[in-house]
């Protein structure tokens, strides 16, 4: 989910303060953590859709790992780090390493993680922090300030993928939301604010206009697939 700065700034005193993360944080069981404070302060926003992983009832790749890591004991998690060529010394590196590998060995090293961590088991709070939100609760967002968009299929790191894979997670992720929500989308968003020449290729022909999550970062203009015309400083 993004938020529209000028519109929110006008009625919450703390906008500055306000994250833009590129999906709602809320659990398809309660009400969804964002959409009360934008509905009370009649402030529009875009949410951002990852349909594939909303019809698996699954969490973003990363945060899943991250958790299942982070459970680990560190005995444990060393072996792990070892059988998988010491890409890190803690569970945030292991994280970060993922992001630079081909989705296919990505997702290999995903079930390696699940296959060590059988007993892991979420906790409320991770729930209601990273359970995405079902189309039942998306559909009764209130269209007049909640925009629709396309985040990709499954959040994988979009400059990783081949191009048979940037056709199902570009230029698919548009119509999957569509068929569930009625309501066009137009607007795209890249995970992790990642991309190269090629990806920017399927955005521009499949959407209006793309943006990235680290807003704060971008420090020149975009073109209209979310491109910076000179050079955008990441953390």
């Amino acid at each position: 989910m993004s938020l529209h700065p000028r519109s929110l700034r006008k009625r919450l005193p703390f906008a500055s303060s306000i994250t833009t993360p590129s999906r709602s944080r809320s659990s398809p069981k309660t009400s969804p953590t964002a959409y009360p404070i934008l509905k009370k302060y009649n402030a529009p926003g875009t949410f951002f859709i990852c349909p594939g992983l909303v019809n698996r009832g699954a969490w973003l790749w990363n945060q899943e790992s991250r958790a299942r890591l982070h459970w680990m004991r560190s005995g444990a998690l060393s072996e792990l780090a070892e059988s998988l060529g010491r890409p890190g010394s803690n569970y945030l590196q292991i994280v970060e390493r993922m992001k630079l590998l081909p989705t296919r060995s990505r997702i290999h090293v995903e079930q390696v993680i699940r296959d060590a961590t059988p007993q892991w088991r979420p906790t409320r709070a991770q729930e209601i922090a990273n359970d995405l939100m079902s189309w039942d609760a998306r559909k009764i967002l209130n269209p007049k300030l909640i925009t629709i968009g396309a985040h990709s299929t499954n959040h994988p790191i979009l400059a990783n993928c081949t191009s048979e894979e940037l056709i199902h997670e570009i230029v698919d992720c548009g119509p999957l939301i569509e068929k569930h929500l009625l309501k066009p989308v137009d607007f795209f968003c890249y995970p992790n604010g990642d991309f190269n020449p090629l990806v920017t290729r399927f955005v521009e022909k499949s959407y209006k206009a793309a943006t990235i999550t680290r807003s704060k970062d971008l420090k020149t203009k975009l073109t209209s697939a979310g491109v910076p015309e000179e050079k955008i400083h990441a953390n």
